[in-house]
């Protein structure tokens, strides 16, 4: 979980939590803080839907995204032996021991996961510039998130997607899908699970809103452009989301029409072992580049729709 946030918020500094000290003190959640209760909920009923959830009017569990097969071939695709020390396991093994505390998880675990990442990568930042999927929601505050250089994308697009695809005003990073939650072993695992959820649904929105730009009755594709990741005592877990039409309308209150599901693309116990440790690194390296092919891809083609715009 995302430790302090030292900004100001428009509902008052009562009105936020303070993630840490609301979520990490106990596994519990009868003490959790109300919103952290209430936010899977609010999930759902936004048409944002967690990997397993019951569809009791088909009787069916999460759909699958049309790209899982190549998502997970990608995953499993062999990175150089340089990026994996023989040492490295160990070294990483110590520090998962030492994180017992929250502030520790990030800067003691994290370098593991990335390596030598020259990507876009930001944390600590209040998704302030995103629109809400509904009113209760608080801005999101990633622990690790994935995006674009602002300067890729034509002015006229962010200009008109800003409040789906711009963190904050004025932000260098737009259009961010690759989502990482982290929680020490004194954590409550439900809450980085929701926050990766809520991530995930604002990322893959952002996706949409990019491929869909100035397009008259746009058709959604039913694949996965977002992943987002979970890293809870040991055990790294990444979902694909992907948007759908909703099954049942009725279902949700405020999901407009536009339902965001997540699906497990696999589940890693990296403390297992050397090798479990490489193979789940592996996972999450190359579908956070992944991740990064498929932005720059949805904002290839919002621009050579905006160059149409400009010439017509």
């Amino acid at each position: 979980m995302s430790t302090n946030y030292s900004g100001d918020y428009n509902s008052g500094d009562d009105d936020y939590p303070d993630y840490e000290s609301m979520s990490s003190s106990t596994d519990d959640t009868e003490f959790l803080h109300p919103y952290l209760r209430k936010l899977g909920r609010m999930l759902w009923r936004s048409g944002i839907i967690k990997y397993g959830y019951l569809n009791h009017h088909s009787n069916t569990r999460s759909p699958k995204p049309k790209n899982l097969e190549e998502i997970r071939a990608i995953a499993r695709r062999a990175r150089l032996m340089s990026e994996f020390t023989v040492e490295e396991f160990d070294r990483f093994e110590n520090a998962n021991f030492d994180t017992i505390n929250e502030p520790d998880i990030i800067p003691m675990v994290l370098p593991f996961l990335e390596g030598k990442d020259l990507s876009q990568n930001y944390g600590e930042i209040l998704f302030t510039g995103l629109k809400p999927f509904e009113e209760e929601f608080l801005p999101a505050l990633p622990d690790r998130f994935w995006g674009a250089p602002c300067q890729k994308l034509k002015n006229i697009v962010l200009r008109e997607l800003s409040d789906l695809i711009e963190p904050e005003p004025g932000c260098k990073v737009i259009s961010p899908n690759f989502f990482l939650e982290m929680s020490s072993p004194k954590g409550c695992p439900s809450v980085p699970e929701d926050m990766a959820i809520y991530h995930g649904g604002l990322g893959e929105r952002g996706q949409i809103a990019l491929r869909s730009w100035r397009v008259s009755n746009p058709e959604l594709d039913k694949m996965a452009h977002t992943f987002t990741s979970t890293y809870i005592n040991g055990h790294l877990t990444v979902f694909s989301v992907h948007a759908q039409p909703p099954e049942c309308l009725s279902f949700h209150r405020s999901a407009g029409d536009t339902e965001y599901h997540l699906y497990k693309i696999n589940s890693y116990s990296l403390l297992g072992d050397a090798d479990q440790y490489k193979v789940g690194v592996t996972a999450f390296r190359n579908l956070r580049d992944y991740a990064e092919e498929i932005r720059n891809k949805s904002i290839e083609i919002a621009n050579r729709r905006a160059e149409e715009v400009t010439y017509n």
